[in-house]
């Protein structure tokens, strides 16, 4: 009965391949109009009724099949959706048909429907998004030995990308297939950043959020460096609202162009940015833990390395009090005062400083985010 369905399914894809007889262009121009002019009353059965019409006269009508793609989206056919959208990138596709079939490939209710139809795309269009789509349905299937193949493959044509494996992840964290998450880790070894984040949910599924801390305190206690994802990236496994936005707990891996000053936020988001109780580690022994409001540290903050403690409360990153510094758990110096040409930000002075005061002094700025932003910054510019 499946295989029926699927073959239904893909019936316009065969008819685009074989072509047809001749047409009445008359009767097609005008189920076209009608088929428009429903759209736009949002009467969508009317439309999905017209444009059916111009598709058995003309299979190979790739505008027809835009339309009733449209249609029955929005009558919540999703399925049928991306069947016919499949026809249209079968035939000749623009970058927003490629978008809207992966969209419907994401959200079609016959996950098994939706691998058969992705493998079709990704076939045709070796597009990137549907690969990403095509692993995470396979995840979703249970079909691991499917994704085995499939990154075996892709490692032979293109390599793969940590961005490729960031929806299958996802969904394998939804399902809380953490044996799955398991095989995952096995074969990709090599790629070490992402078996870090593997490693953060297997440790989440057996001793929840102090797990994953526990986890990340052993790379500071043991001195190791933190492994690195793909330059460009940000891989995000956690919790999500009912608009799509990060939201509750979660885990933020992130490349070094991405955020300089974080490498891995676990901890606590609301509207797509860090807010409330997290931590970020910058390095294996550099990490600050503290409330976030707005993507920023706020309130009373706490900034451990391995041989310095600093405290102190911020203002959306900014210093709000003095702060005091200890070193080797002895008291050092009370540093510093809130540098006003800063939106963020904030100083660490210590008493080897020649000009203790605002950022503009500071030696190092190890503390700073905005500094730290606009060096790298000019740092790309000169090279």
């Amino acid at each position: 009965m499946k295989i029926w369905k699927v073959t239904c399914l893909l019936l316009g894809v065969i008819l685009l391949t074989v072509g047809c007889g001749g047409t009445d262009e008359q009767k097609i121009t005008e189920n076209l109009k009608l088929g428009q002019r429903y759209l736009e009353e949002e009467n969508y059965e009317e439309a999905i009724v017209a444009l059916s019409k111009v598709i058995r006269l003309d299979p190979k009508n790739t505008e027809a099949y835009r339309m009733i793609a449209a249609a029955y989206h929005e009558n919540g056919q999703e399925d049928d959706a991306a069947a016919a959208r499949l026809n249209v990138v079968m035939a000749d596709c623009t970058e927003e048909d490629l978008v809207s079939l992966n969209s419907s490939l994401s959200t079609m209710e016959d996950s098994e429907q939706a691998a058969v139809l992705a493998q079709i795309a990704y076939g045709q269009t070796n597009d990137e998004r549907i690969l990403s789509t095509l692993l995470a349905l396979k995840g979703k299937n249970h079909d691991m030995d499917g994704v085995r193949n499939l990154l075996r493959e892709v490692d032979q044509v293109r390599g793969i990308k940590d961005e490729y494996l960031t929806p299958l992840i996802q969904v394998l964290y939804n399902t809380e297939d953490y044996t799955s998450i398991g095989q995952l880790s096995e074969m990709i070894e090599e790629k070490e950043g992402l078996s870090l984040v593997l490693s953060l949910l297997q440790e989440y599924s057996v001793n929840g959020e102090d797990g994953i801390i526990t986890f990340l305190e052993a790379y500071y206690e043991n001195g190791e460096a933190l492994p690195m994802i793909d330059a460009d990236c940000e891989i995000y496994v956690g919790g999500y609202d009912e608009n799509g936005l990060r939201s509750g707990f979660g885990v933020c891996f992130y490349g070094e162009n991405v955020k300089p000053t974080s490498r891995i936020y676990v901890g606590n988001w609301d509207h797509n940015v860090r807010s409330g109780a997290g931590r970020a580690y910058r390095s294996a022994d550099y990490r600050i833990q503290c409330q976030w409001v707005d993507d920023y540290p706020s309130g009373d903050v706490t900034i451990l390395q391995r041989t310095i403690t600093v405290l102190g409360t911020l203002a959306s990153g900014h210093v709000a009090t003095s702060m005091n510094l200890y070193e080797w758990g002895e008291w050092m110096a009370i540093h510093c005062t809130p540098d006003d040409t800063k939106n963020s930000g904030y100083s660490f002075q210590t008493r080897t400083m020649s000009k203790p005061g605002t950022c503009g002094h500071v030696r190092s700025h190890s503390y700073c985010w905005d500094c730290q932003q606009q060096e790298l910054e000019a740092e790309s510019e000169v090279e």
